[in-house]
């Protein structure tokens, strides 16, 4: 499989991207988890993801993190809700407690990750 920017592989040996000073790890092998490893903290574990049938491994990688990258900009729009209105949405609870913060905390990441993988997708 070949990666280009902005993957890299990761301390785990999987396809990652970083966000901020984390890492975040897809195990394209299982299809179904992402781990988030922030430095000084206990990983992340992202559960549930189901991948589509996808004839490439770098076409799974790709639509994995563009997956998981649409997920996290829900939370953070459920996450301004809740702020500016004190309701919680569907989207609020997408994610554990811990990985909605980091992903609400690195929004600005989240959106140039996002353009850098759309932009991947059209080309």
């Amino acid at each position: 499989m070949i990666l280009n920017h902005p993957f890299m592989i990761s301390a785990r040996l999987m396809p990652a991207v970083r966000i901020g000073d984390a890492t975040l790890s897809f195990d394209h092998e299982d299809g179904t988890r992402f781990y988030l490893d922030v430095p000084g903290k206990r990983a992340a574990v992202i559960r549930g993801y189901h991948l589509p049938s996808i004839r490439t491994e770098e076409e799974k990688v790709l639509t994995a993190f563009v997956d998981l990258m649409d997920f996290a900009q829900s939370s953070n729009d459920a996450v301004s809700f809740k702020h500016c209105y004190g309701k919680k949405t569907d989207s609020y609870a997408l994610f554990r407690p811990v990985v909605r913060k980091f992903f609400y905390e690195h929004c600005n990441d989240i959106e140039g990750l996002v353009m850098d993988l759309r932009d991947m997708e059209d080309s």
